[in-house]
């Protein structure tokens, strides 16, 4: 066995060598638990939180769906058939990563938009409509009457 006293000693970055422990093993090099961690690094899991999911529709119009977890993680299916799936560390490390000019729908923002725009053409529509009970259905779709039973 030969050994080259002159060859330079690499830094231990075991995570779990940290404090006295580190000093115990002799460790060297800067402690692990003591350095930033990068500017890109996921944020601590949120307790309660759920992955939230979102459409990443891509410059030529293929849509994938994809799911954002509390730790800030993204998950994308690249292909359903085959179940192949691609992964970052963060939204934006993903879209610099090969998905560059796409565009993020998420699913929680899109149904108030939908329901503004639903509402805003049946109220066009009723302008279309002659008297009778499906113009009156569509006015109270609108504007409900209000009931006893719903205290209002």
């Amino acid at each position: 066995m030969s050994s080259d006293f002159n060859a330079p000693i690499q830094a231990c970055t075991d995570p779990r060598h940290t404090g006295a422990l580190r000093a115990k093993l002799g460790c060297n090099g800067p402690d692990p638990a003591g350095q930033p961690s990068a500017p890109d690094a996921p944020s601590a899991p949120a307790a309660g939180r759920f992955a939230r999911g979102f459409r990443l529709v891509q410059r030529n119009g293929v849509t994938l769906d994809a799911a954002q977890f509390p730790t800030g993680r993204i998950v994308v299916m690249d292909d359903p058939h085959w179940g192949l799936c691609s992964g970052a560390r963060s939204l934006e490390l993903l879209l610099r990563s090969g998905y560059d000019g796409a565009r993020v729908e998420w699913a929680d923002e899109q149904l108030p938009a939908r329901t503004a725009l639903l509402e805003q053409l049946l109220g066009e529509a009723v302008d279309w409509i002659q008297e009778g009970d499906l113009r009156t259905r569509m006015l109270d779709a609108i504007d409900p009457p209000t009931t006893k039973a719903s205290g209002e």
